[in-house]
């Protein structure tokens, strides 16, 4: 759970400097995993340890934590994470899964290549562990990695493709 708070805090924070060095806020699902409450106290006033350092997170003015049906926002993230299981779980299944991926790629953040095309790795679409030794498991990530980047290229158009 802390890895993935920690990815989470990280690329937050690295899409608030890229985006005009603003201020944002992070709110998680509550948890007993682990000392939730105690472990985004430390990190907030004195940044994630790596190894021999600390990293502070510079543009979260707050981390807290939502409870059960307190938020509508939880409710968003399930139907965006519910559409993007779908859409990586089910790429070809059916037309669905078209128009999902198309609206995923327009929300996902990336940067433009030189060619234009958005590139979502390590900005919107984080892949943990890095290093995957699986060949399958390779070529399924890259294979959707590359649809969600092809949505950038077709941003403007309408998502059932008329």
């Amino acid at each position: 759970m802390k890895f993935g708070t920690n990815t989470l805090l990280l690329k937050f924070d690295q899409f608030l400097r890229e985006n005009g060095k603003v201020g944002g806020i992070a709110f998680f699902d509550q948890t007993t995993d682990f000392k939730q409450l105690q472990y985004f106290r430390e990190i907030f006033q004195f940044g994630m340890e790596f190894k021999e350092t600390r990293k502070r997170l510079e543009h979260i003015v707050s981390i807290d934590n939502t409870g059960t049906n307190h938020s509508h926002l939880s409710s968003i993230t399930d139907i965006v994470v519910g559409a993007f299981r779908f859409v990586a779980n089910e790429p070809d299944k059916d037309k669905v899964g078209t128009v999902l991926v198309g609206l995923l790629g327009k929300l996902m953040w990336g940067v433009r290549g030189h060619d234009g095309v958005l590139q979502v790795a390590e900005r919107g679409l984080c892949i943990r562990p890095k290093s995957i030794s699986h060949i399958g498991h390779q070529a399924d990530i890259r294979a959707f990695r590359d649809r969600l980047n092809l949505m950038s290229q077709n941003a403007s158009k309408p998502v059932d493709g008329s």
